[in-house]
């Protein structure tokens, strides 16, 4: 404690602290910018020497290196009137909280504390707050070289800015306690995919997803999503029970868009985990009568040659699409016959197919593929019955 009493006016200050770490220098004055200064050169005026000026009374703490995350804590205690000088150091904390200091987080935090005599302390009790209390987390009465500790769970408080308190027991029934504050970072609840894949083709609408936990750290609700370029952001839907699942629906969208399902899990403390993954539209595009317009050139039971044309609805209506195993059929008979190709745009031309010779045949089903953007998708037209 460095101590200095005004001459004209009798005001006493006092600085003090219980703490190894502090270097008294009372003679640096305001003006003085260099803790390294008053670290190497300490000086303190007695009462035959005394320093006369207006300077400050100065306490600098040597907490050595810290890194990016940590911190220390120091306790002082000041005076304005010298008989406050007892009571003053007498509320400096016999207990100093050793760790945790800066950010926490797993399940197993050491919690460490020491007293100013480890001899005569009884014990010391180790709180932690939790939704506005302190929570008793562990009591050590056998200290080891002068340090008492016990350990918490961090993942049990929420994330961000919480209070620590370590309270000591001398066996002279005096008790101290000193509080600190550190930062809980957890992460959330871990998740994955069972179901969907990554790159997995989606068609219908019952596609399904289902979640993997951890049951060491499970969710309590998890949230899920289908996000696409042609109508952004869908919620499907929250499932609070294990196990926690969703099915969506990819009816209506263009063929060979991409899917994006995501899902976000919560645990009891309110932290988040947010998982995504990704696939394609597929499927059969099935197509109205007015849509596919067939039309035979001649047709007979003796056989002959006829074309068709398929006009694709929208969003396929502007596209440069590459047909391929393009067949018709009469499901009845059977008889099938495959075609060749010309193409413009999105309108097919097949023609010069031979078709088996019978008699009362009818074309009732034509099927084939397209390939739009390195995709492949089938296509399907089932009309009355071409004859």
């Amino acid at each position: 404690m460095t101590i200095a009493e005004g001459l004209d006016y009798g005001l006493t200050l006092g600085l003090g602290t219980i703490d190894s770490r502090a270097v008294v220098a009372a003679s640096q004055g305001f003006d003085n910018r260099d803790t390294d200064e008053i670290l190497d050169s300490p000086f303190q005026p007695t009462e035959a020497s005394p320093d006369v000026d207006d300077l400050a009374i100065v306490l600098v703490y040597d907490l050595g290196d810290l890194a990016p995350g940590q911190s220390a804590t120091i306790d002082y205690a000041y005076i304005l009137n010298k008989d406050d000088l007892d009571v003053a150091m007498g509320s400096l904390a016999a207990v100093t909280i050793l760790q945790p200091t800066g950010t926490v987080s797993g399940t197993d935090v050491l919690f460490q504390a020491k007293t100013d005599d480890a001899e005569n302390t009884e014990k010391i009790e180790f709180f932690v707050k939790k939704g506005g209390n302190y929570v008793l987390v562990g009591v050590d009465d056998d200290d080891d070289g002068g340090v008492f500790q016990a350990s918490f769970d961090s993942t049990q408080l929420l994330n961000g800015p919480t209070s620590i308190k370590a309270k000591a027991t001398f066996l002279s029934g005096k008790t101290s306690e000193k509080t600190s504050t550190v930062t809980v970072e957890n992460d959330g609840p871990p998740i994955s995919f069972n179901t969907p894949s990554s790159g997995e083709v989606f068609s219908g609408t019952a596609n399904v997803i289902e979640i993997g936990i951890d049951a060491a750290h499970p969710p309590v609700r998890v949230s899920f999503f289908r996000e696409t370029a042609s109508t952004g952001s869908v919620f499907l839907g929250e499932d609070a029970t294990e196990p926690f699942s969703a099915t969506f629906s990819v009816s209506g969208l263009p063929l060979g868009e991409t899917v994006v399902i995501k899902a976000v899990a919560t645990d009891a403390m309110d932290r988040t985990t947010s998982i995504q993954v990704s696939g394609t539209v597929s499927g059969t595009l099935i197509l109205s009568n007015d849509q596919a317009l067939v039309k035979p050139e001649t047709f007979s039971t003796s056989g002959g040659i006829f074309g068709v044309i398929i006009s694709f609805p929208s969003p396929y209506s502007a596209l440069n699409i590459i047909t391929e195993s393009v067949k018709a059929e009469d499901t009845l008979s059977p008889i099938a016959t495959n075609f060749d190709i010309k193409q413009k745009k999105a309108i097919m031309k097949f023609n010069k197919g031979e078709v088996t010779p019978g008699s009362n045949n009818a074309i009732n089903r034509i099927t084939g593929q397209f390939t739009h953007d390195g995709h492949t998708y089938d296509f399907e037209w089932s009309g009355g019955g071409l004859d």
